[in-house]
């Protein structure tokens, strides 16, 4: 049985209108692919407003919507109008401004109004589902009655050329696109129009190798055709006839790739007008935010199918970046093309994020003759170890455009509200700003209202209800680890759900100005206008707008302890040198193999082992940078100097001062006279502490519960805790030579020592406190609650530590 490939019983319908209307819409087209060429670029979608008087008509002040509420309707501006007998294009676009209103049509069914400035309704249409994009929904004959989808859309010109309910098929591809890594054979694919399908006398199928869509001059066939490469090639084909309505065009690329590497391919195809034609190309014209039709292939193996192949759009992507040789793209799916999003879970850091509605193809920004990873690797290294962070994954990939090579990019991520979407469960009801007020998304009151509260000396609990702390406070760590001098007054983009309690958020965002200061720069006079900053070189960066919340929460105690404790275990866990590292390292292997071709590309900006170099020093600048940090940090809060200290966690999991590390490890420093608890999360563990003071004295001791804090003193040079398993209460080691002696009457504990005894801690077997004293004296008694084994920590004046095991209250 032959198949009918038709739009449906509502391609031909009749619409009611007002029997005296002089301004009728003519014509529409909901997915305007490249049919409409306007100000350099293509309106999503358009309809055409046809004029039937003699009298030319202005149409400022008339309004447009998709319902019959006029007050909700768009209002035109400018000196839009339609000559008499003639005819004018209003573009729906969601630009709001002139005469590009501020919605699009749907691509599924919808309806369109316009209204006159007093609020009647002048005409009106109710469309069906779109067959495909490009196609033109429009009157039969030109103010009539009849609708259907057009077998030849007419913009700004008569309608007639006729109406149909058929829709041509896909062409048959004998093989399906793929790509050959190192792998050289002779491609054969063969394509044809499909069998047993009832098609029009005059079907023809058109076929393009140059990426190009096919039309009536490209070379046609009467039933398949068949090419033949040992190269890189692209086919794009379709069915045409003059008696039905054709699809955008099928598109498979076959790439062979001379090289043997683990990075996959995305293969981009469309005009080549549209990248690099004088008038039209987006590369050529890339300070522009022109956007072009492309069909986007993703190829993560060798002679594997793509597991996505669809229309989008894409367009040159970035800011200063735009100037370099090599030019970033955002690529963006849509209903309208076909398919919503791009469904494959590109970034092996974030599988849950499975289907993503727009990426970044992205050059390497400002670090593109440099290291080229330098936002790639803090953005890794921060997302990949906090867990209260919205980041930009990242994964490199070689792109062909039309089939021909185009080097190394890191796909990545968007920082816009389709970030949100994708990454929180299609969550589209948002505000948004980038750049303090950039609106990017839903409205700016909520904003204002958190603007207006900041600069209100508000308490830490209204600050609480408004922001995500720990998300802000992650943010903050990042850039001021990194110096990045481009922040915050720039680069930061901030969101918070509608929803009721919904708080304020922050995505990372660009920062390439990593190591772009020397590794002692002190960023806190930076960003908080001190030092340096405090008469002078406020920039964008730190503009005075820019770095008032961060001056409003680090003046609030309930925030700044917490962000100087997490940035210290920070510091200790996964930013310490072995992890910055072995991260740089992971991202250069990555990219080693391809980066000799990939310079060859684009004029060798930098030669191979000048780029190897820069990612060397990269390496040293972020071990340099986390040796000094901890000096910054307590210099600039007024804290104690920072003592070495490191912790094994006996492969359990550890938490210092309630902040999780991400290893079982800590190699870092911590301010003396600050308290810092110690957990693991295996009940079973206690802790061997080993202090040793700076005159080399060491004292070890052991404590008999997962949980301890300590508090190095000026006379300590380090500290060191060792999880181990607990198996009864064990053995106490003692400093013989504190001279101290601990003895026990009843229930009372006396200690005495030959010198000031700064603190006295009693605790349990199981690390409870059950005592605590400051006797600043040579001796003391604590009294205990009943009888058992306790234990007895004494701290003197010259920072030696003695712990005594002791039975009480017999």
């Amino acid at each position: 049985m032959k198949k009918r490939y038709a739009v449906g019983a509502v391609a031909l319908m009749f619409v009611g209108i007002k029997a005296d209307a002089k301004l009728w819409i003519n014509e529409l087209m909901q997915s305007n692919i490249d049919c409409v060429f306007a100000g350099g670029d293509f309106p999503d979608s358009w309809f055409e407003i046809y004029n039937d008087s003699d009298n030319a008509v202005r149409l400022t002040n008339y309004r447009v919507g998709d319902s019959d509420d006029f007050e909700k309707a768009f209002v035109l501006k400018g000196s839009v109008g339609v000559a008499a007998k003639g005819y004018n294009l209003i573009y729906c676009d969601k630009v709001g401004s002139g005469y590009h209103t501020d919605f699009r049509l749907d691509s599924g069914k919808g309806k369109l109004y316009l209204f006159n400035p007093q609020g009647e309704i002048v005409d009106w249409v109710s469309y069906p589902k779109m067959p495909a994009p490009n196609v033109g929904y429009g009157r039969v004959e030109d103010a009539g009655d009849e609708w259907g989808y057009e077998l030849t859309p007419t913009p700004r010109a008569a309608n007639g050329g006729g109406v149909t309910a058929t829709v041509l098929p896909e062409p048959v591809f004998s093989v399906k696109g793929n790509a050959r890594y190192n792998v050289k054979k002779l491609e054969e694919v063969t394509i044809s129009i499909p069998e047993g399908v009832d098609l029009p006398a005059d079907t023809r199928l058109y076929v393009t190798t140059d990426g190009s869509e096919p039309t009536l001059d490209s070379p046609s066939y009467d039933r398949e055709f068949t090419a033949r490469s040992s190269q890189s090639m692209v086919l794009r084909a379709k069915l045409i006839s003059a008696e039905a309505i054709s699809p955008r065009a099928t598109t498979h690329s076959y790439i062979y790739h001379s090289r043997e590497v683990d990075i996959p391919i995305i293969s981009l195809n469309t005009n080549q007008d549209y990248v690099d034609g004088p008038d039209t190309g987006i590369w050529t014209n890339f300070n522009e935010d022109w956007r072009r039709p492309v069909n986007v292939e993703y190829f993560y193996e060798s002679g594997k199918e793509s597991p996505i192949n669809q229309l989008g759009e894409f367009r040159i992507h970035g800011g200063w970046s735009r100037n370099q040789p090599q030019k970033s793209f955002a690529v963006y799916s849509n209903k309208r093309f076909g398919t919503k999003k791009y469904s494959y879970p590109f970034w092996s850091d974030k599988p849950d994020v499975k289907k993503s509605k727009s990426f970044v193809l992205r050059n390497g920004g400002n670090c593109f003759g440099e290291a080229r990873i330098n936002d790639s690797f803090v953005q890794t290294l921060f997302g990949r170890n906090c867990d209260n962070l919205d980041w930009q994954a990242y994964r490199p990939v070689i792109c062909y455009i039309n089939g021909k090579y185009r080097g190394i990019y890191a796909l990545r991520q968007r920082s816009n509200e389709d970030y949100v979407e994708d990454c929180y469960d299609g969550l589209e009801d948002i505000d948004m700003l980038e750049n303090w007020e950039e609106l990017k998304a839903g409205t700016t009151d909520s904003f204002e209202e958190l603007r207006r509260l900041y600069e209100s000396n508000p308490s830490y609990e209204q600050m609480e209800k408004a922001i995500d702390v720990e998300n802000f406070a992650n943010l903050y760590i990042a850039n001021v680890w990194a110096t990045n001098t481009d922040f915050p007054g720039n680069n930061i983009v901030m969101w918070r759900p509608t929803a009721e309690g919904g708080k304020w958020r922050w995505i990372m965002k660009d920062l390439d100005f990593l190591a772009s200061n020397p590794a002692d720069f002190n960023y806190f006079d930076f960003v908080l206008h001190t030092g340096d900053y405090a008469y002078g070189n406020i920039g964008e960066g730190n503009a005075h707008h820019a770095v008032k919340l961060f001056k409003v929460m680090t003046a609030m105690e309930e925030f700044r302890e917490p962000f100087i404790d997490r940035f210290f275990v920070y510091l200790g866990d996964f930013l310490r040198p072995a992890c910055t590292a072995a991260l740089i390292d992971e991202q250069r292997d990555e990219l080693a193999p391809e980066y000799r071709a990939h310079l060859s590309c684009y004029g060798n900006p930098v030669s191979y082992e000048g780029w190897v170099h820069r990612v060397d020093n990269l390496k040293q600048w972020c071990a340099q940078r986390t040796e000094a940090m901890p000096g910054i940090i307590c210099s600039y809060f007024g804290l104690g100097t920072p003592v070495a200290v490191s912790i094994d966690g006996a492969q359990s999991g550890i938490s210092i001062n309630g902040i999780e590390t991400k290893g079982d490890t800590f190699e870092g420093k911590w301010p003396t006279g600050r308290g810092m608890t110690v957990s693991s999360d295996n009940p079973g563990m206690g802790w061997k502490v080993t202090v040793t003071a700076k005159t080399g004295r060491r004292n070890t001791y052991e404590v008999q519960s997962p949980e301890y804090t300590v508090t190095p003193s000026e006379n300590v040079e380090s500290v060191r805790l060792e999880a181990y398993q607990l198996s009864g209460v064990g053995n106490v080691a003692a400093d013989e030579s504190a001279r101290v002696s601990v003895n026990v009457c009843g229930r009372i504990i006396v200690v005495e020592a030959g010198d000031v005894i700064e603190s006295l801690t009693v605790t349990d077997v199981a690390g409870r406190r059950v005592a605590v004293a400051a006797p600043m004296t040579a001796s003391a008694q604590l009294q205990v609650g009943g009888s058992g084994v306790y234990v007895v920590e004494a701290v003197l004046g010259d920072g030696s530590r003695t712990v005594r095991k002791v039975m009480a209250g017999r």
